[in-house]
Parts: C-alpha cells; structure tokens; sequence
C-alpha cells in the first residue's frame, strides 16, 4: 500500500509482559450519542483488566459490543493477546 504511511518501532517485553494486536474496529465503535468510543477508552479497558488479572477476550468482547447497543459492529473486531512465558 504505498499510498499509505505506517509507523515502525520496535519494543522490548520480559516474561510475563502482554502484548495485544487489535484491528481499530475495537475502538472505533459508535455509541448511543454519535461519537465514537475510541482508543483511550479501549487502552483503559485493557489496563482495567490486566491489573485485576481478570483478562478475558471474550469479556472485552462483550464490553465494547454494549458500547454499540448490543448490535452488530460497523468495523472487523480483531483482538490477540500474547504473554511472553519461559519455555
């Protein structure tokens, strides 16, 4: 897609660090009052659950799908969670 920009960086993570791959139809989902949920609302779910150890997809799922009434998703909603263990 040469008409397109994309940003690379390259991070670190340790044993046990997560890492969450997600398509931007999990943020930008319509809510009741016309404006879009959005990344920062998303990111602070994530950490919500990450912190009480509670980390389920499919309660992240379930979340956002409230956040559209319920309905079915304008966008793709792609979501992958990775956690560095020891082998």
């Amino acid at each position: 897609l040469e008409e397109y920009d994309f940003e690379q960086d390259i991070c670190s993570i340790k044993t046990g660090d997560s890492l969450y791959i997600f398509s931007d139809g999990i943020y930008e989902v319509s809510q009741d009052d016309g404006q879009l949920w959005g990344f920062d609302n998303f990111v602070k779910l994530i950490k919500k659950y990450q912190h009480s150890n509670d980390i389920d997809l499919a309660k992240i799922w379930q979340y956002i799908q409230k956040q559209h009434k319920d309905q079915i998703l304008d966008d793709d909603f792609s979501l992958l969670k990775i956690v560095l263990s020891r082998l």
